[in-house]
């Protein structure tokens, strides 16, 4: 069963980790938010769906608007993003298969009462963080020398230590 998180995006793009991870020097944070999300995967499987959800109108000059893909970009207009996600949550057929991610405690609650699973924005962002400190672990497990290769090395090192000191 795939999952459709609904993300505040605002609420993201000013969490000190999301800068962190984006970059300070991206020129829009929001297609920076979209490039991570598709990118670090950060919905888990290419399968869920992902609603990305800001504040405001969508201007005609807009970077993103370009966007095509698996993430939907939603601009509240009169209403706040925070009262669009709620709504969505409303309108939602199965609310057990939403991520709602926000750092508004109303809205988190709100999400909670429908029967969905509210996520922090930083605990969102930490998935990608998790993934890289596993990658990066794996890696360093592949490195790990066994002991019957260290007595090699060490027996390989010997002699050419010995081999120049007698030179």
């Amino acid at each position: 069963m795939s999952l459709v998180y609904f993300i505040d995006g605002y609420n993201v793009i000013n969490n000190k980790e999301f800068l962190r991870q984006a970059g300070r020097s991206s020129q829009d944070k929001r297609a920076g938010l979209l490039n991570l999300i598709k990118t670090s995967r950060l919905t888990g499987s290419p399968n869920n769906r992902a609603v990305l959800v800001f504040d405001g109108y969508v201007s005609t000059d807009d970077a993103i608007l370009s966007h095509k893909g698996a993430v939907e970009i939603i601009f509240s207009k009169k209403e706040s993003a925070d009262d669009k996600i709620r709504k969505l949550l409303d309108g939602c057929v199965n609310p057990k298969i939403a991520i709602v991610v926000s750092d508004d405690k109303e809205v988190m609650f709100f999400a909670k009462i429908k029967g969905a699973k509210a996520v922090s924005v930083e605990d969102f962002l930490k998935i990608k963080a998790a993934k890289e400190n596993k990658k990066r672990d794996s890696q360093i497990e592949d490195s790990k020398v066994d002991y019957s290769q260290q007595a090699k090395i060490n027996q390989e090192l010997k002699k050419v230590w010995l081999d120049k000191q007698s030179n």
